[in-house]
Order: structure tokens, then C-alpha cells, then sequence
């Protein structure tokens, strides 16, 4: 398989969105400088709303850094607030702010930028499911294959459904692991590297598993 790099996944199954309260809301409105909640700023498709919810749903959005200092006064610091000109003010109260080496100002771009790297892969993911999906049908037909085929050969039949469970156990694990990282926080992102090794490993076995099928059925045939 191709080796694309690290990625970070946010499963849609169990993430949960972020709101802010209806009455913070009506006292940012009666704000000078107040622009929206970050959430509402930005446009995805809706499979993907509750997952912009959940980064920027708590998240305040003002004109300038002096508005966001205001803002966040007013809300007792308890939310981060961020300006067009790239400030954040963060919950509690720090602040990070100031020009990059190219003396330009972080902007909601970034933000954007983000988001749609995120949508790329979390369509990778559904990729990458869907693949493994279809390759566990592939290799369960071939187990109902190899079934039927060693029925008439019983101490090799044995042997042949020992190692073809062994298999579908290990393909099992590796239907497992990958489940698992999509439920797993986004600091563990190396799991999903190793769900791939595994996966090819467990192809190999079935190549081997099969070429040794093949052997016993071709010496059977020539008894």
C-alpha cells in the first residue's frame, strides 16, 4: 500500500458537537466588534457540521484583537476568541497573537485550510474502510471455498481449517484494530500505520495459506 503519511481522523460516529449556550449567544449579539461563533462562519457539508461543531462550536469570532479583549471580559474568560486579524485569546485568559516570518497575519484561511485537510481524511478513512470491507468479503468466500473443497480429505481438513482459522482470527484483529482507531483519540494516530502492516501481513498468509491448499488439492486429485 501507498504510504501517504500521519493522519488524523475524527470519527462522526461518537463525536459530539459543541454549542454554545443560547444565552451567551444573546449577550454577544449586544457586543460592539462581535462577529458569530466560528461554527456558523464556516460552510461544510452537513455529514461533516457535527465535526466543525466540535472544534469551533464554543469558539467566538470578533473584528479586532481590542474587541476580543473586550469579549472575553464580559464572558469571564471561559471561552477562546479569536479575531480576523489572527489574535486568539484563549480560555483563562492567554493570548497568542503576532506576525509569522513573513510578517503576515494568521487569518480564519488557516481555519479553512484545516478543515479541508480534515475532510480529505476522513474520505480517505471511508476509503480505506470500504477496502478492507470488500477484501473481508473476498476472503470469506474463499473460506466457504476451501471448506467445501476439504471435506473429503479429513486429518489434512484439519489442518487446513486450524490454519484458515487462524486467518479469519487474525483478519478479525485487524477488523478490530481498525475499529478501534476510530475510536481512539486523535494523539494516537500511529495505530492506524500499524492497522495497515497488519492487514498486509495477513494478506500474505492467506496467499500462503491458499498456495498450500492448492498443493494439497492437486495431490489428492493425483492419488
Amino acid at each position: 500500500m501507498n504510504r501517504l503519511g500521519r493522519a488524523t481522523f475524527l470519527p462522526l460516529t461518537i463525536i459530539k458537537e459543541k454549542r454554545m449556550p443560547d444565552a451567551v449567544q444573546q449577550q454577544l449579539f449586544s457586543l460592539q466588534g462581535y462577529v458569530g461563533i466560528a461554527s456558523d462562519l464556516v460552510h461544510v457539508q452537513k455529514t461533516y457540521q457535527s465535526i466543525v461543531r466540535n472544534i469551533l462550536g464554543t469558539t467566538v469570532v470578533a473584528k479586532t484583537l481590542d474587541d476580543a479583549m473586550k469579549i472575553t471580559k464580559v464572558l469571564q474568560y471561559r471561552y477562546r476568541i479569536v479575531s480576523l486579524e489572527g489574535d486568539v485569546v484563549n480560555a483563562g485568559g492567554s493570548m497568542t497573537g503576532g506576525a509569522s516570518k513573513n510578517h503576515q497575519q494568521q487569518s480564519l484561511v488557516k481555519r479553512n485550510s484545516q478543515l479541508e485537510t480534515l475532510e480529505q481524511q476522513l474520505n480517505q478513512l471511508k476509503e480505506y474502510e470500504k477496502q478492507v470491507s470488500e477484501k473481508w468479503n473476498q476472503l470469506e468466500t474463499k473460506w466457504n471455498e476451501i471448506v467445501q473443497k476439504g471435506t473429503a480429505i479429513q486429518e489434512e481438513e484439519t489442518l487446513l481449517k486450524q490454519q484458515l482459522q487462524e486467518v479469519r482470527l487474525e483478519l478479525q484483529y485487524s477488523k478490530d484494530e481498525f475499529n478501534k482507531i476510530s475510536r481512539q483519540t486523535l494523539s494516537q494516530q500511529y495505530e492506524l500505520d500499524e492497522s495497515i502492516e497488519q492487514y498486509e501481513q495477513l494478506e500474505q498468509q492467506y496467499v500462503d495459506t491458499h498456495e498450500a491448499l492448492r498443493r494439497i488439492t492437486k495431490r489428492e486429485s493425483s492419488s
